[in-house]
């Protein structure tokens, strides 16, 4: 799989971010759908403040951030109201994640979790069709693998190459609805 064209797909539902926000559940999250979850994490990631807001979007140029105002920052998006649209927290520091530190990210976290968790899983998943592969990847980018473990009946459709149960066994009760829909449609899909 092309893990820069997993990491569109990905976008569309994730969102992307070069601010820290708050997601629907309320984590301080960056990127693609990237969570951050202590302030210490946060100080790992490489932030800068941006020279100008619309230069750093650019080029990727900027300071890099020290460890305190990442920790503020961090604070600060922890410490805001929940529920809003990721938009509501880009004001709230300064903070920002280059572009191409926001694919670096998810691709990484592609190809050491969630690629080898998909695998385990899935023993046989490098062999299943495309779609199907697709489908899955997003589920467990969401889900994690522990979370994705606990969709026993896809598992078995999955195993048996039954795309069209595997379909019906997909959905996702935190998802938008668009984001359940596109998934069953990619297994289905897989099915000719």
């Amino acid at each position: 799989m092309e893990l820069a064209a997993i990491v569109a797909d990905l976008a569309r539902w994730e969102g992307r971010m070069d601010y820290l926000y708050l997601d629907s559940r309320g984590f301080v999250t960056v990127g693609v759908g990237n969570l951050v979850a202590t302030p210490e994490v946060c100080c790992r990631l490489p932030f800068v403040v941006p020279h100008m807001a619309n230069a750093m979007r650019a080029s990727g140029f900027g300071m890099p951030a020290s460890d305190d105002t990442k920790r503020a920052a961090w604070a600060a998006i922890h410490a805001a109201p929940r529920g809003h649209r990721e938009t509501f927290y880009a004001s709230l520091t300064s903070i920002r994640l280059p572009e191409a530190d926001i694919d670096a990210i998810a691709q990484s976290r592609l190809a050491t979790d969630f690629l080898p968790g998909l695998q385990r899983l899935y023993p046989h998943f490098d062999d299943i069709p495309a779609s199907a592969q697709s489908a899955l990847t997003d589920m467990i980018y969401n889900l994690g693998e522990k979370g994705l473990s606990k969709f026993t009946h896809l598992a078995a459709a999955v195993r048996q190459r039954d795309w069209r149960l595997a379909s019906l066994a997909c959905h996702v009760s935190t998802c938008r609805k668009e984001r359940n829909d596109w998934r069953a449609e990619m297994l289905a899909k897989a099915g000719g």
